[in-house]
């Protein structure tokens, strides 16, 4: 649900006669805050302080400083932070980014990047080639979720939609490719035609399974992104595909 998928991409993709589905985060929309890994990678790039206390559990400053002058380090703090986000609930997500921006004093914050419902709304009318799907509210890895917990990110998506924009959506995808059985049978129990999220080869074949579709992620360098969209991607050895 960035906003570039309208004002970037929209206009490319009709230009070349393609179509696609978007797929919203709704949570973010209705609240009009950014993917909290947005916040965080405003943080480091705009960070006014070089050093760095790893937080522990209880987000406090009792873990080692790392120097983020030294690229090793730095990378390290980054990647750190960004799987405390990835497995971490909404509240907990809120709190680390509290103590990151207090760890590092950026000279500003993150512009609005996300669409907001009109502008949903004008995507949909204006380019109907575009079909919109849902990707949970809060963009939570539901491999790791309770049962009450994924299906209420999945009903909370859906009436967004509903609501917002008029229609159920058909497709959902799992955040972070990462889903389980149990994932994926409330998904398909919810009545939607396919998801996307498992990892291993892209093939999509008769015997694949609806609801753990392959997802291959763009790359910035278009000879990677023609090597992941070509038939022959999915039989490589894994060292090759990764």
């Amino acid at each position: 649900g960035y906003r570039d998928n309208l004002y970037v991409a929209a206009p490319i993709l009709r230009r070349n006669g393609l179509v696609a589905t978007i797929m919203l985060a709704t949570g973010f929309i209705t609240h009009g805050y950014n993917q909290p890994i947005d916040d965080l990678y405003t943080y480091f790039s705009n960070r006014t302080r070089e050093e760095f206390v790893l937080p522990n559990d209880d987000l406090d400053d009792s873990r080692r400083s790392l120097d983020l002058q030294v690229p090793s380090q730095l990378r390290f703090a980054y990647k750190f932070c960004d799987n405390r986000l990835t497995t971490s609930n909404t509240e907990t997500r809120v709190q680390l980014l509290k103590y990151v921006e207090r760890q590092l004093r950026p000279t500003l914050c993150a512009p609005r990047l996300m669409l907001n419902w009109d502008e949903i709304r004008e995507l949909h009318t204006t380019y109907p080639e575009i079909e919109i799907g849902v990707h949970t509210a809060q963009h939570l890895d539901l491999s790791l979720a309770s049962q009450d917990m994924i299906a209420s990110e999945i009903q909370q998506c859906v009436n967004d939609v509903v609501r917002e924009v008029g229609f159920r959506p058909r497709h959902f995808v799992f955040p972070y490719n990462r889903s389980n059985a149990l994932a994926r049978c409330i998904v398909k129990n919810f009545g939607f035609q396919s998801a996307m999220g498992r990892s291993g080869s892209s093939l999509v074949n008769s015997k694949v399974d609806l609801y753990g579709l392959p997802r291959t992620d763009a790359r910035m360098s278009d000879t990677q992104f023609k090597l992941r969209t070509h038939s022959s991607f999915g039989s490589l050895p894994d060292p090759l595909r990764n």
